[in-house]
């Protein structure tokens, strides 16, 4: 995961999802600490950022259905309920009590 160069920024996870197959990855040890872009952008963005946290944490990057590497298709419902749905399934899988 970690690059500074955009390009070659990439989620090494997937998770299939009850809405669609999410992207993501994780990098650090510590206490978790869950990083969300906004919209319309993608997780690239923390590129900088994810490695300096993870010298303390361990960061969980991913990117929002129908955003970056995780999926996208017509007519996909990409709402706040949707990718609050994802997020929940995410934590879940990331075995965090909390985000």
């Amino acid at each position: 995961m970690p690059s500074n160069d955009p390009s070659a920024w990439t989620l090494s996870q997937r998770l299939d999802t009850g809405r669609g197959q999410i992207a993501w990855d994780s990098v650090g040890s510590g206490p978790p600490l869950v990083l969300v872009h906004g919209t319309p952008s993608r997780s690239v963005l923390w590129r900088n950022v994810a490695p300096l946290l993870a010298e303390q944490n361990t960061v969980y990057v991913f990117d929002l259905l129908g955003y970056g590497q995780s999926q996208r298709h017509v007519q996909q419902e990409v709402s706040i309920r949707v990718h609050g749905d994802v997020l929940s399934e995410l934590v879940q899988t990331w075995g965090l009590d909390k985000p």
